[in-house]
């Protein structure tokens, strides 16, 4: 069993989550891709690698505990709900491997991250393959940005051998632009102590897939 120590990185005030502001979705952005530059392919490189030992170890990791700090804010919210303690177990499913709680249900962030499965997945598949990382990457009428640089601390707090990124979706709008609806900041795990490597002890989501126009629902976990 592994286990993982993280601080809290939202803040809590009388048990509820303040939203930053600098979380919103709806913003547009230029759809031509650039190359990633070296120093962000670093450490993008550096997450690949942990993640990807980290899938080959999944087999010896089933059933593994781990105890999350959990907060969501429905669309229609100003707030996030009171934090609450969910705890999970990683399972070799039909779909993957995959965070369930103590109920049997599907952690909202399920996904553990490998190399196949999640949000990083199809960026690490381009390091795999030797591709050339461009930014964003085009997936059919959808738009993945990302950038590990210029992420507010009050989103993501990187960390030695901790770092974020940030992962935004977005869906064509003309122009040369695409809307932005989800956004998603993660903090991997590289430390090889403890069997943490390329797992996330800071998950944040705000997307408004779902929601009224204007609105937006959130929803953040960190590990414990």
């Amino acid at each position: 069993m592994f286990k993982f120590i993280s601080l809290l990185f939202i803040l809590v005030s009388c048990g509820r989550v303040d939203i930053n502001t600098g979380t919103r979705v709806g913003e547009r952005i230029n759809t031509e891709a650039v190359v990633v530059d070296s120093s962000q392919m670093e450490i993008i490189k550096s997450i690949c690698d942990a993640v990807a030992k980290k899938t080959e170890l999944i087999p010896n990791l089933a059933n593994t505990k781990v105890v999350f700090s959990f907060a969501k804010k429905a669309c229609d919210s100003s707030s996030f709900s009171t934090v609450s303690e969910v705890v999970t177990f990683l399972r070799l499913t039909a779909l993957g491997p995959r965070f369930i709680d103590s109920n049997g249900a599907f952690f909202y962030f399920s996904e553990i991250e490998t190399t196949d499965d999640g949000s990083m997945a199809k960026i690490c598949q381009k390091i795999k393959l030797g591709q050339e990382l461009k930014n964003p990457i085009t997936e059919g009428s959808e738009y993945i940005y990302f950038t590990t640089s210029a992420i507010s601390g009050s989103d993501c707090d990187p960390k030695f051998n901790e770092p974020c990124i940030l992962i935004k979706k977005g869906s064509d709008s003309g122009s040369g632009l695409a809307k932005i609806h989800t956004k998603e900041w993660i903090r991997f795990d590289l430390n090889k102590d403890e069997g943490r490597q390329g797992f996330f002890n800071i998950k944040r989501q705000v997307s408004s897939v779902g929601c009224e126009e204007g609105q937006s629902h959130a929803e953040s976990a960190v590990s414990k």
